[in-house]
């Protein structure tokens, strides 16, 4: 069927008819961002035909009305185009308007947008709501033309970084519901301009919340939020040391001081061979920097009987002496306890006894009398060798003479103010250890080991000066019938130097034997991080073995300041507290190990690199 083609001018009258009519405005489709909307009109033109097309098509008629000046307009009607979403076409378009442009636009379309040019795009038309077919709508539209800016352009500032501060540094920060990273304290972003919700939290500390207004262009905004703590510091303390735990978690023995969070807290006390104690505790504010004395454990018993034959040793438990055999003992602490039992001339009983609760254990029987200890003593060329028990050690005989003690020219930059000044020191003849004393010479006369790093010809280390006169005093007695009025001692510290340097024999090397240290010493460039067997580096000039490095080796004296004046068999300054030590370990740099170096500590210091060596006074 052929149908009708209207003229351009009367299909243009028509639509002016329309548009002059008194027509009812219906309910806008849609607003638009520059409040502009789009009316329906309820009277309908019909049916038209496009220009020049022979075939009718369903469609609405959109009239936009252009504000702006004549100049305006104009430019509006060369840019404005509609842009109907995924189709990007218009079935027509008509400019004859001074101040409109028609646009004619099938029915089936869902998205209509203005568009005017780069970055200038209205929506006009939702998605999802169709246009009518054979329908007038209209709409106003202002254009304002691009201002042409000459020189650098300034963006728009519409955003600004927050930096939120916050106390303490692990609380959690967040921001519109969103969860910030916090760094050393501080959380920060960019956020656009506006109002901005923010919540600040942390365990053990009230919550803090708020808003803030990001609007300034040019600086980083900043917010502080210190969180009010709901934690105080308390002292918790018990008897008997036992330890002390707060919710599964143990704190300390004895005492603990710390800071708990507002609440209800089980705290138990704790002791092996005890049965626990346990107390509820509500920690309030009310509770800052105070004591809380905590019940504790009781202790389960067993019972102990000690009995020997003879009668009257004494009896130690832990290492405490508790009285004299036979005892019995009631209430003794569940557990495995040491039980030692000593009487003179009886070999020491020594056993770890397990007691179990409301069961008697029975530690005891005969002592074994104590065989006398085999010595002996033979001399060569004015060395001395000493057998006990089937432990040789020699000494070392060293002629008297004069020396220069101190920081000597061969001592260098590496000489310590100590050492200082040096002066002329004359000494008497003596023997001096060929070795350090070994662990199985400290066995053999101490019945005991304290060594950390074991081995029978190592040197004995981790003996106090303290623990060394007690040696000296009972090898003395041991060997009394051998030496014919002569005894035992430490060096002092002019015969240890003396020695050290190689006596009359000296050639004036910086160690005990060598200007290469590493020939004559274990130290920490060749020590593997351990004491070495004695005697495996080369001896000094007197023959004497490791005197540089293995272990530092206690002398006599007390440490004090040098004198300028010449001194005859010194024995150190008369008062001080601290004794001296020489020689340098297995783990000194070589500067520590020079003859001249000197040390100290207190007499009862006990150190895995503190040994000694023996001299005999006639």
């Amino acid at each position: 069927m052929k149908h009708r083609v209207l003229s351009l001018s009367l299909l243009l009258l028509l639509a002016q008819w329309a548009i002059s009519q008194s027509l009812e405005v219906l309910k806008p489709l849609e607003e638009i961002q520059n409040s502009s909307v789009l009316v329906q009109y309820k009277n309908q033109f019909g049916k038209y035909e496009m220009p020049e097309k022979d075939i009718p098509f369903p469609f609405a008629l959109i009239v936009m009305h252009l504000d702006g000046s004549a100049s305006e307009v104009r430019t509006a009607k060369e840019m404005i185009q509609l842009d109907l979403g995924t189709q990007k076409k218009v079935v027509d378009q008509y400019l004859e308007k001074p101040n409109e442009i028609w646009f004619l636009v099938e029915n089936t379309v869902k998205n209509i947008y203005i568009d005017c040019g780069e970055g200038c795009v209205k929506q006009l038309l939702a998605s999802g709501v169709r246009l009518r077919s054979n329908v007038v709508y209209t709409c106003q539209v202002h254009y304002e033309p691009e201002q042409i800016v000459y020189g650098p352009q300034k963006s728009k500032i519409t955003s600004q970084y927050l930096l939120i501060n916050v106390t303490p540094s692990n609380a959690i920060v967040e921001v519109d519901g969103n969860l910030w990273t916090t760094n050393n304290g501080v959380a920060g972003n960019l956020l656009d301009f506006g109002e901005h919700s923010y919540r600040v939290s942390a365990p053990d500390y009230a919550s803090a919340e708020g808003k803030v207004v990001v609007n300034d262009p040019e600086n980083t905004q900043s917010l502080t939020v210190q969180l009010k703590p709901r934690f105080c510091s308390v002292t918790l303390r018990v008897e008997n040391n036992a330890e002390i735990w707060v919710n599964g978690a143990k704190k300390g023995a004895g005492q603990w001081t710390g800071n708990l969070g507002y609440g209800p807290y089980r705290i138990e006390t704790r002791l092996q061979g005890h049965v626990d104690g346990m107390v509820q505790q509500t920690i309030s504010e009310n509770d800052a920097n105070r004591t809380i004395t905590l019940p504790a454990p009781t202790p389960i018993y067993g019972s102990l009987r000690v009995e020997t034959q003879p009668f009257m040793a004494d009896i130690y438990l832990d290492g405490k002496n508790v009285g004299k055999t036979p005892k019995l003992f009631s209430e003794v602490i569940i557990g495995s306890h040491k039980v030692e039992v000593k009487m003179s001339g009886y070999e020491n009983l020594s056993t770890t006894q397990t007691i179990s609760e409301g069961q008697m254990a029975v530690v005891g029987g005969a002592l074994t009398a104590q065989s006398k200890p085999t010595v002996t003593a033979t001399s060569s060329g004015g060395n001395e060798t000493f057998t006990v028990n089937g432990v040789s050690f020699e000494m070392v005989f060293v002629e008297g003479g004069t020396f220069t003690m101190g920081a000597t020219s061969e001592q260098g930059s590496d000489a310590d103010s100590d050492e200082k000044p040096t002066h002329s020191v004359t000494l008497s003849d003596y023997s001096i250890g060929k070795y350090e004393v070994t662990q199985a010479l400290w066995q053999a006369v101490m019945g005991n080991n304290p060594s950390s790093f074991k081995g029978s010809t190592k040197p004995v280390e981790s003996v106090s000066w303290n623990d060394c006169q007690s040696f000296i005093s009972k090898l003395n007695n041991l060997l009394s019938s051998q030496l014919g009025g002569k005894r035992f001692a430490l060096p002092t510290e002019a015969q240890w130097e003396y020695a050290a340097r190689g006596g009359k024999k000296s050639q004036g090397y910086k160690y005990a034997g060598s200007n290469s240290i590493s020939s004559v010493a274990w130290y920490t460039n060749n020590s593997g991080s351990s004491t070495h067997v004695v005697g495996t580096k080369s001896p000094n000039e007197l023959g004497l073995y490791d005197m540089s490095g293995n272990v530092w080796e206690w002398c006599q004296d007390r440490y004090g300041d040098y004198s300028r004046s010449s001194q005859t068999n010194p024995a150190g300054p008369s008062s001080g507290s601290n004794r001296v030590f020489r020689g340098g370990r297995w783990n000194d740099l070589a500067r520590y190990c020079r003859v001249s170096f000197r040390d100290f500590n207190t007499p009862s210091d006990r150190d895995y690199s503190l040994g000694f060596r023996l001299v005999l006074l006639p």
